[in-house]
């Protein structure tokens, strides 16, 4: 419990009490999973009750908080093909940025992977530099003074664009005040939940391990090359020696959506629903080929949800940037988990911290949920080379043949394909294929 009297096992990390303190007698500090939580040095402590007013999680300050709801969906694709690729879905954050940014100075906030893979939140000045802002990182981001920044920005008449998690949103939204808040513009995205940053250095140290060279790039949303579509799931791993993996279902990223390591204040998080307080949340639209043939989610598109007239009023301009088209609030909820249900933590969260310390991540990963199989990794690895809609047609005519699902998809092929197959992923794993 804070001097404040604010509960500190739901504080979500914000930062934003300790730039709010006048006095410096806020720091942040790690707990034993790697979670930043605020120490008060109450000798410094002057009870002006700052922080408390800032933080997204006390309920008085929360109702000095909007909430708004998206009149509609919008798919979204970026039509520079490079920056496409380069995001992790369809490339809205850039689209957005640049739409907001075209008559206007700017300056803008994101997060950025560090050389030791932390994550840290930081400015830029250019769409040139916004490269460094774009794919998930699944691990939370150390905002440091990037709120007391961007206030002083806006108090010089700037105007500018912050995107961060929905709780640091409504961390610096607290921290900037509606005096200062007309010319803020802020996004956040569907958001998981954020992951231990010491079981994220305890994973990177065991790849080190295991192929004996240093981790020098981790892309968490790997697209394939000369795959027609790409997993969620699918990791890029670049090493010092120069070699290269793409590992589909990731262990880390499989442990992620189980909830394993979970910070403990998302279970609860207020702000990850479908009312926002941001203007605009930007998430990967799920299931949009199934909605419409217009667009393919096998490359990655876009949500993009207008919470506020401000972003409402940026769509012609987004449309400049991204190919975009509205659909109904209620499509983009069908296949994005996080905008219906909060983070349930798994019932053997504690089993699987325990087990890191006696064991790697993949061993305890494999004691905790069990080993997928050789023919389910083939598989998935199969589907990878079509297109979305032939992937959701495959696996149908399959469950109609086998009387089963996607695991039995080689089964029920030549042995020439399935060797095919078998290469690929082999190859994909940095593993050999003797047939």
């Amino acid at each position: 419990m804070l001097k404040t009297g604010i509960d500190f096992e739901k504080c979500c990390g914000c930062g934003a009490c300790v730039q709010a303190c006048p006095k410096k007698a806020i720091v942040m500090q790690k707990d034993a999973d790697g979670f930043l939580f605020p120490q008060i040095d109450a000798t410094l402590c002057i009870d002006c009750g700052l922080c408390a007013k800032v933080c997204p999680i006390n309920a008085d300050a929360q109702k000095a908080l909007v909430f708004n709801q998206a009149q509609y969906a919008v798919a979204s694709v970026h039509k520079n093909k490079v920056v496409a690729e380069e995001s992790s879905s369809g490339g809205a954050f850039t689209a957005i940025a640049q739409a907001f940014a075209d008559e206007c100075e700017c300056v803008f906030f994101g997060a950025e992977m560090q050389e030791d893979f932390s994550v840290q939140h930081r400015k830029a000045f250019s769409i040139d530099e916004l490269s460094a802002f774009r794919k998930s990182k699944y691990i939370p981001s150390n905002t440091a003074t990037t709120f007391a920044e961007a206030k002083t920005f806006l108090k010089e008449g700037k105007y500018v664009l912050f995107s961060g998690t929905p709780c640091q949103i409504a961390g610096l939204k607290l921290f900037i005040g509606e005096k200062l808040s007309e010319k803020l513009f802020t996004i956040d995205f569907s958001c998981h939940g954020v992951g231990s940053p010491n079981v994220w250095k305890k994973y990177i140290a065991d790849i080190e391990k295991k192929y004996s060279s240093k981790v020098v790039k981790f892309d968490f949303r790997a697209k394939a090359r000369n795959f027609a579509t790409y997993s969620s799931q699918s990791s890029r791993i670049t090493f010092a020696n120069g070699k290269e993996i793409v590992r589909f279902k990731d262990p880390w990223f499989k442990a992620f959506v189980s909830a394993l390591f979970k910070r403990s204040s998302c279970k609860d998080c207020p702000f990850s629903q479908q009312q926002r307080i941001s203007d605009a949340t930007i998430a990967d639209f799920w299931g949009i080929e199934r909605i419409s043939k217009n667009w393919n989610s096998g490359r990655g598109v876009s949500l993009i949800l207008l919470n506020t007239p401000k972003s409402q009023n940026l769509f012609k301009k987004i449309s400049n940037f991204a190919d975009v088209e509205k659909f109904p609030f209620e499509e983009c909820l069908k296949y994005n988990i996080p905008l219906r249900e909060k983070v349930v933590p798994h019932n053997k969260s504690e089993h699987f911290k325990e087990l890191l310390n006696e064991t790697d991540f993949e061993n305890a990963l494999l004691s905790v949920l069990g080993k997928q199989t050789i023919l389910q990794r083939l598989t998935n690895s199969f589907l990878m080379l079509f297109p979305i809609r032939t992937q959701h047609t495959i696996t149908r005519l399959t469950k109609s043949i086998t009387g089963g699902g996607k695991i039995l998809l080689l089964k029920v092929l030549p042995n020439s394909v399935g060797n095919v197959v078998m290469k690929k992923w082999a190859k994909l794993n940095g593993r050999e294929f003797k047939k």
